[in-house]
């Protein structure tokens, strides 16, 4: 995502998710400008010397990187707007570079610097002292001996968060009375390091009244004393800047450099609060190069300066193959890489592209995307192309053949491999951990993997293979994980949900693992789906009716009720059956709502038999519901047994009539909400309105809930508000916020 992806971040994932914040700050507003627009013509170049200013690139810096592009403009000829994000990031690249920063790829000193002294500067306030125990932290981790000098004789807080610090660390702090001369302090340190083989010295310094003489001058006074032990030191003075203080930081940055020779940036808090673009502003005008950025109080939040070190993955198909993508990420972060998840914008030299192989849909949006990034590479835009998930393990030889494009391809289970070609190493202790890309409140929670199950159209088996449950503990363990970062909703999901355990625990565990999922601290919701009809454990419901944060909603593909099809289709249950589990689960969880998905055009479908469906859908009148054509599935039962001789343009026909039907329902069933109070989570803001669902709703999939926004009444993203509904429309309702009702009537 343009110049925020030129840091790399190493084993801190908070780090990445904070700066998220501040990318789609900037991103979302370069995506508004250039709405209908093809090519970057004056009109996009004002919008976006617009952007930059109120992002704190500055003025001078603004102007410079406007007229690079028009320079690139008038060689290229022609340059698009989906390509301006890239030019864009060259252009920041290039200025960080004359600036004279370098990747830092390590903590490491030059050689012939023994001890390295480092001289780190910065105004109260701005997380100098903080940088200072984290860079002993990494310069230790490194296997370098260091020492610490608390030259900030003026603030006794902080000597003793140093001293905190130093003991966190295990390093040694050396200090003097409050009220000691700071060059006194400094003289002893170095003293000491010497004396006792230091590699590292890290003076901390004042940062009080930056803009009066007096502290500048003790400034060069400290230099001085030092000098007397180490004749060049300082080796390097780092200048702390705080990232969300803006144009603040343009005028400390020239106070200090005023003063004394800053050879190097550490930019702090570059979270959600920070417009970010005060790092390139800086570096350019006073040519400083960024050596750290950090973000938060643990050690490992400070991570080294990286200009160009961007993956771009992009995921495509199911939510299941979301957390294969997101579980990819972590291990790429893990090593130092900065990996966006926006197919829409891509920014790095490198592209994995996550494929589904379900459907023909599907399968053509797979290809489509590799040709798009195949059109990247070979405009130099990308340097290494890579494909993995359902599509490459199902069809890996064809792929290869005619996608030469591809650098790599690797199947559902072994992208692993891309570690390696990469020169990576996977991390196994960090196996289950994942970078969540959906917003910060939800997560999807993958169970199992594979099916047992041989429906006749279904190609999934053959992709996936046999159902594999994870152990109930380890899954326990990664939902704690996600609550310790924010996440309050899990989407739980597998191929098919209710069978997990059959493999582990040779019994069906979704109940107790439910249940144990619901007794964590935190959860505020679990919502189910893809659950089986055949066999269903209706101890499941017991745990749905008893536990209010297990939300009154079940996703349970039904595709048919004809018991002709349902034959066919090789379901192993009945027109009679399924009927009874929808009354059971309706009597046994009042007020639940049911999702299913329908087929028609099944090759065994007649026109009573779809008649027949048409009636169920009526009669049960699902609360959420989806339906599609059938599609011969090479190497499934249906493709090897029967001839798929129902038009193309029946099925379509068929589907649009069953769906219009749904329609009204689904209509009919949101109108009865009006005048209820509902519970809702806070997704975004989107304009006028903030944009929210209820239990009874999945993300992305069903209806939402829309309030209008209020001066006097803000809400938070990932919060929890009490909605009157008042009028609802096909697929949205919407309220205004109430106080909460009283308790033990929120599910009446």
């Amino acid at each position: 995502m343009g110049f925020f992806s030129i840091f790399s971040r190493e084993k801190k994932e908070t780090l990445n998710q904070g700066l998220e914040k501040t990318k789609q700050s900037f991103f979302g507003k370069l995506s508004r400008a250039l709405v209908g627009k093809s090519s970057v013509d004056d009109e996009v170049l004002d919008n976006l010397e617009e952007i930059l200013v109120t992002s704190d690139v500055g003025v001078d810096t603004t102007l410079e990187i406007i007229q690079r592009i028009e320079q690139r403009v008038a060689r290229d000829k022609y340059v698009t707007t989906t390509e301006l994000n890239h030019v864009l990031r060259d252009e920041i690249v290039g200025l960080l570079t004359e600036s004279g920063a370098q990747d830092e790829q390590e903590f490491a000193i030059p050689s012939g610097k023994k001890p390295y002294v480092v001289m780190v500067v910065g105004v109260n306030g701005v997380g100098k002292t903080t940088t200072i125990g984290k860079l002993a932290y990494q310069f230790k981790k490194a296997g370098l001996k260091v020492y610490l000098g608390a030259a900030d004789t003026f603030r006794a807080a902080a000597v003793e968060q140093l001293c905190i610090w130093g003991e966190r660390v295990g390093v040694p702090v050396i200090k003097q009375n409050m009220g000691s001369d700071p060059a006194s302090v400094a003289f002893d340190t170095l003293a000491s390091a010497l004396a006792n083989d230091a590699d590292v010295v890290l003076i901390d310094t004042a940062g009080r009244l930056h803009n009066k003489k007096g502290l500048m001058d003790e400034l060069s006074k400290i230099k001085r004393v030092m000098q007397k032990q180490i004749p060049d030191a300082p080796h390097e003075v780092l200048l702390v800047l705080d990232g969300s203080t803006g144009q603040n930081a343009f005028e400390q940055a020239r106070q200090f450099t005023a003063a004394t020779e800053v050879t190097g940036m550490a930019i702090t808090k570059l979270d959600g609060s920070a417009k970010g673009g005060v790092v390139i502003g800086v570096s350019h005008q006073f040519k400083i190069p960024v050596r750290y950025i950090g973000l938060g109080e643990g050690m490992e939040d400070l991570q080294p300066f990286d200009r160009n070190n961007t993956i771009d993955i992009i995921t495509l198909g199911c939510s299941k193959n979301l957390v294969d993508s997101e579980k990819l990420i972590r291990q790429l972060e893990l090593w130092g890489y900065h990996v966006t998840h926006d197919a829409e914008n891509p920014q790095g030299e490198i592209a994995v592209v996550n494929t589904c192989g379900f459907i023909g849909d599907a399968k053509e949006e797979s290809i489509n995307m590799i040709l798009e990034m195949g059109e990247r590479k070979r405009k130099g835009l990308l340097k290494k192309l890579y494909v993995m998930g359902c599509l490459s393990e199902r069809y890996l030889a064809e792929l290869e053949e005619e996608l030469p494009e591809v650098d790599r391809f690797y199947g559902k289970f072994d992208w692993t491999r891309l570690l390696a070609d990469l020169g990576k190493e996977y991390h196994p202790e960090c196996a289950n951990e994942r970078h969540i890309t959906t917003p910060a409140h939800y997560a999807y929670l993958k169970i199992s993997e594979g099916c047992d199950r041989r429906c006749s159209y279904c190609a999934i088996p053959i992709i996936t293979g046999k159902h594999t449950s994870r152990p109930m503990e380890e899954i326990i363990a990664e939902v704690r994980h996600l609550v310790a970062q924010g996440v309050k909703e899990f989407q739980i999901i597998a191929q098919e949900l209710t069978y997990y355990g059959m493999d582990l625990y040779h019994e069906r565990r979704i109940a107790p693992l439910v249940e144990a999922i619901a007794q964590v601290p935190g959860v505020e919701w679990i919502r189910l789906h893809y659950a089986y009809p055949t066999d269903f454990p209706m101890e499941l419901l017991r745990v749905m009716r008893e536990h209010q944060n297990v939300c009154r909603y079940l996703d349970i593909a039904l595709q048919h009720i004809s018991d002709n099809v349902l034959t066919a289709m090789r379901r192993n249950i009945t027109e009679q059956q399924t009927y009874e589990l929808i009354e059971k689960i309706r009597s046994e969880v009042p007020g639940i709502h049911l999702r299913t998905t329908l087929m028609v055009g099944h090759p065994r479908e007649t026109e009573a038999d779809f008649l027949n469906l048409i009636h169920f859908v009526k009669k049960a009148r699902f609360e959420r519901m989806g339906a599609f054509a059938y599609s011969e599935e090479e190497g499934t039962y249906a493709a090897e047994h029967y001839q798929d001789e129902i038009p193309q343009e029946v099925k379509e026909a068929r589907l649009s009539k069953l769906m219009r039907i749904q329609q009204e329902i689904s209509a009919d069933i949101q109108a009865e909400k009006v005048g209820q109070t509902l519970r809702v989570i806070i997704d975004r803001k989107e304009g006028e309105y903030y944009v929210g669902r209820t239990e009874y709703d999945s993300p992305e999939v069903d209806p939402e809930v829309l309030i209008k926004s209020d001066r006097g009444h803000r809400l938070t993203c990932g919060s929890f508000q009490w909605v009157k509904i008042d009028s609802a429309e096909e697929f949205d309702l919407y309220g205004h916020c109430v106080e909460e009702p009283e308790k033990g009537t929120e599910r009446e």
